[in-house]
């Protein structure tokens, strides 16, 4: 087991919201009001997951650090409440161009959220930087390799129900990045619990990801098929 399971994990995480992001930017490039519903929904399942990020960071993460006596420094909450600011004021411009459709000129509307969505983009990296920088090295050095997984599955654990959520990272992930964040689910959870992540997984990703996790990771896929132990 490596020694860096929730440091790897949050670091598999920031590469999925940057990964999104990225298409969340290309998607509003073209935004129009006939496609203003679908970027919608999407930007509404990145808020959301940004947001229970946020919220593990502030409620388990940050605290079991200051168990141990690292207390989080900095404005890293501050930054949080901002970027659902952020996150507030997007949401407000997609419902002005919906809300404007056929009526009025709806060009102002549209910029704003070009430009909110990039203006978000660019602090939520600087965030992931320094939460990089200056966050994941104190969770490696604090936490033990079984500590970190007791960790990871208990942040899992508690976290809203959504089968979208494990095929949305697994998806975003390079496919060492994969290999690394499955080992460590694996390595985390309850047999059951694994399993029914990995059934997540194989039903919501694309078939060339589900393929090349079946041929990078067969000892991992197999377990779908055995019995949980007594």
């Amino acid at each position: 087991m490596s020694g860096d399971v929730l440091a790897d994990s949050w670091r598999e995480l920031h590469e999925a919201f940057r990964h999104e992001l990225a298409g969340l930017v290309t998607q509003a490039d073209s935004l129009v009001v006939a496609n203003v519903e679908a970027f919608t929904e999407r930007f509404a399942f990145f808020a959301q997951e940004l947001r229970v990020h946020s919220e593990v960071e502030d409620g388990i993460l940050f605290p079991a650090l200051a168990d141990r006596g690292h207390r989080v420094e900095g404005g890293f909450t501050e930054d949080h409440h901002d970027e659902q600011r952020r996150i507030y004021d997007l949401g407000s411009s997609l419902y002005g161009i919906a809300s404007l459709a056929d009526r009025f000129e709806v060009t102002d509307a549209v910029e704003a959220v070009q430009h909110g969505v990039r203006d978000l983009g660019t602090g939520l990296e600087r965030h992931f930087d320094w939460e990089e920088r200056d966050v994941l090295p104190v969770v490696a050095s604090a936490f033990d390799g079984e500590e970190q997984s007791w960790l990871l599955g208990r942040i899992i654990a508690v976290l809203p129900a959504d089968p979208r959520v494990q095929p949305w990272v697994t998806a975003s992930l390079s496919p060492a990045h994969r290999d690394v964040r499955l080992r460590h689910l694996h390595d985390s959870l309850p047999h059951e619990a694994f399993v029914a992540t990995m059934r997540q997984i194989r039903e919501g990703v694309p078939p060339e990801v589900w393929a090349d996790i079946e041929a990078r990771q067969p000892d991992l896929v197999v377990e779908l098929t055995k019995s949980p132990p007594s």
